[in-house]
């Protein structure tokens, strides 16, 4: 068991966990059915990417006015604004941030190894 995909394997197989199979051959739409794999993965990514603003549209808190009997709809979500942009990032910035990583905290030997290294090398400029 020398790298962890087969320690995971051997794991899986012992709680009888089996691999399923994620692959999609077929996708019903409203009444259309998808086949091809082009078209399956398009409309997938286009749910997926618009699932969140919908949600977050139709997610509305609802309370009653006492005083006037009626039913009051607070939208509890914050919609994004239309404007978006990158800040500058710099090289020292990104330099100092790598310093403060902890090494200790890194997962598996390959990463303490990487992050080890990546140290040192800043300490040399």
């Amino acid at each position: 068991m020398g790298d962890s995909k087969s320690g995971w394997a051997w794991i899986n197989s012992l709680l009888g966990r089996k691999h399923k199979n994620a692959n999609i051959n077929e996708l019903k739409v409203n009444d259309d059915i998808i086949s091809d794999d082009k078209s399956i993965t398009e409309t997938l990514n286009e749910y997926f990417i618009n699932i969140g603003m919908k949600m977050a549209a139709e997610s509305a808190c609802q309370s009653t006015d006492a005083l006037n009997d009626q039913v009051i709809y607070e939208s509890t979500v914050l919609l994004p604004t239309e404007n978006f942009h990158f800040a500058d990032i710099t090289i020292d910035s990104v330099s100092k941030r790598l310093q403060k990583l902890n090494v200790s905290k890194a997962t598996g030997i390959e990463s303490k190894c990487v992050l080890l290294m990546i140290k040192l090398l800043l300490q040399e400029q």
